[in-house]
This record gives structure tokens, sequence and C-alpha cells, in this order.
């Protein structure tokens, strides 16, 4: 019997812990000299960009009008209205299941799935195959930095991209997500005909932007205005992927008791920035046990940073956020959550959007 997209909203009914779960994000390591070069580039782009925006908010960008991607009437990602959470409402968030690092995938396709959905006022979300995505970053696209974690299945944002560009996607029913996938490097391997699909979706080259923090330069990407360039980019309906650090001791990312775990909303991690920065958790009894990425649908505005929350559509299925309804801010459905802006400027650790002249 063919795995179907219920196989990813299954509930997970006798779940009596979270220490098995496989969170998907790579913990980063040491950059080479080629990335390097390029992410020096990248920051000094969206650095002036950051300044543009702080010294003129209101700035009218061609690029950001509602017609060129948010097509549904009374849509908006910057604050979520009443129409964008309705939208939300019926599109339920995805499960990669307990014994899989893919959570990767999962957000990336969930920021193609929900632009495309915003700027063709399709009448339904399209559904793309994670299980081709993670197949091709696994075997075709190698992370360009050491990744201390990547043996167990886990990945980074930039290898989506770089798969997206190289061999596209094909749809799920192609070839379903498979919770089970065990070979050696964690894939499942795609036939001809998914193969030949995914070739009409290629994405063109250079149609993402890709952030993330590096050992040589912490200080200079906690500089940024991240918060900012999330901001920016929602306002003009294009969602957002970011990756997070999971801590050993502070994890209320899985911490089956905690308010993130039940609520959806994700407590502030108790270290400073400085130990995601360096990646040496030891110095505060505290260690780093992988990455989680998730993509970001728009916010829930505060009177300052350390009030606003952005809204995430998450990959552990309603298992997450089973409780959502009684949280403070609560997120639109089971599955989805809420970060602070302060967790997101000190402790993001990629970003990854696309282009607004693609698509």
């Amino acid at each position: 019997m063919p795995v179907t997209r219920l196989t990813k909203f299954k509930l997970w009914a006798d779940m009596r812990n979270t220490s098995q779960k496989r969170f998907g994000g790579a913990k980063p390591g040491n950059t080479s000299d080629l990335f390097d070069q390029s992410q020096a580039s990248l920051i000094a782009e969206l650095a002036a960009l950051s300044r543009a925006e702080r010294d003129d908010p209101d700035r009218f960008d061609p690029r950001e009008t509602a017609e060129k991607l948010v097509r549904l009437p009374g849509v908006s990602l910057a604050s979520l209205t009443d129409a964008t959470w309705a939208l939300l409402e019926s599109w339920p968030a995805q499960d990669q299941g307990r014994n899989r690092s893919t959570c990767v995938p999962f957000a990336v396709l969930a920021m193609i799935e929900l632009r495309e959905r915003l700027s063709t006022a399709a009448l339904e979300f399209p559904n793309y195959s994670e299980e081709f995505l993670y197949a091709k970053m696994r075997v075709d696209h190698q992370p360009t930095i050491d990744a201390h974690n990547y043996n167990s299945g886990s990945t980074f944002l930039d290898q989506a991209a770089d798969a997206l560009i190289a061999s596209g996607v094909c749809d799920e029913r192609t070839m379903p997500y498979d919770t089970g996938a065990s070979r050696p490097d964690y894939t499942q391997v795609p036939t001809d005909n998914a193969k030949s699909e995914a070739a009409t979706r290629k994405f063109p080259v250079d149609s993402f932007q890709y952030l993330r923090l590096r050992r040589k330069d912490p200080a200079e990407w906690r500089g940024e205005d991240i918060n900012g360039i999330v901001r920016r980019e929602l306002k003009a309906g294009n969602p957002v992927v970011a990756s997070f650090p999971i801590y050993y001791k502070s994890n209320s990312w899985t911490n089956f008791h905690s308010d993130g775990w039940k609520y959806g909303e994700i407590q502030d991690p108790s270290w400073p920035a400085h130990i995601v920065d360096v990646y040496d958790a030891g110095i505060a009894t505290e260690s780093v046990l992988g990455g989680h990425a998730v993509c970001i649908v728009g916010t829930r505005p505060g009177s300052g940073i350390n009030d606003e929350r952005f809204v995430f559509r998450n990959s552990w299925g309603n298992r997450f956020a089973r409780a959502y309804d009684k949280a403070l801010i609560p997120p639109p459905r089971a599955g989805y959550g809420t970060i602070s802006g302060t967790h997101l400027q000190n402790h993001c650790w990629e970003l990854l959007y696309v282009r607004r002249n693609e698509l």
C-alpha cells in the first residue's frame, strides 16, 4: 500500500518522550575560503538593505507590491490577518517522523508551497516531494562546510537550494514520503519518472538568498538586523526558512512537558548567543545537539522586540502544539508555533528565502 499524505499527519499517540527525535539541521563547523568570500559579499549586501530600511522604513519598493506576490484578497504575512489565519488553518503541518532528520526539505518546500499558493491565487496548496528533495540534497550536494552531525542524516538549507536549482522537485504522489527510510545515506532512490517530472520544475540559478552564521564572523552576523530582513520578506509575501540550535538542557523545542512542545510557544534559550557563535557550549555546561529548521509564515507584533512573535510552520505534525489554543499568543493551529524576535536575532543559524524576482 503506498504511503499517502496522511502518513505525514498521523498523531504520535503513544509518545512518552522525545529523546529519539531527529532534528535534521546540521551543526555547522569550519567553512571553506570560497564560501567565506561569497558569504562576506552577501552580508555586505544585506547590511546595505538593512541600513536603507532603517533610514526609510516606508520607502516604496516595486517588488513589494501586493500584485507581485500576494494575489489572495486580504492575505498578508507581515501581520497575520483573518484571511491569512483562515488560509493557514486550511494547511496542516506535515510530520517528518521521529527517526528521520528531514526538517530542512520540509521547511524549504513549505516555503515554496506557500509562496506559490500566494502568488498564483491557486485554489489549493501544491504538494511537493520532500523525499525527492532530500535524496538529491544528500546524494548530489555535499555541504560547503564541516557538519558535525552530518553522518546522522542532517543537512543545511543551501543544499536544498542547490538541489532545487540543479534537479527541481516532483509531486508528493510521484515520490511519497517514507517515515522509515534507512539506506546508508538516509534516502530513497528517485525513479526515472520522478527525475523527469522534477526536471520541469528546476529553479533558475541565483533564485535563492542564503545566509549562514560563520565561526569567523559571529559578531558581524549578530550585528545585522536579522529580524528586519525577515520582516521585509514577510511584508512582500515571502516566507522565510530559518534554522536554530537545539540545546541539550534548555531544549524547549522538544521537551514533552515544555510550553514549546505543548503550546507552540518556543522559549528563549537560557544560554547567551556567544555559545552558538563559537559552537562551544561546554563553557556554560551546555551542549548543542544539532539544529532544527522551520518555515516562518508571519508575525504577531508586540510593543518591542521582546514581545514580537514570529509564527512558523513546523514539521512534527499535530503532535506539536497540540494545546495551541491555550497559548498566550496562539499560532493558527496545532503543528504551528511562535518564536520571539530575541530568539531569532540572537540564536538563528541560517536564513533562506526566494529572491522576489523569481517564480
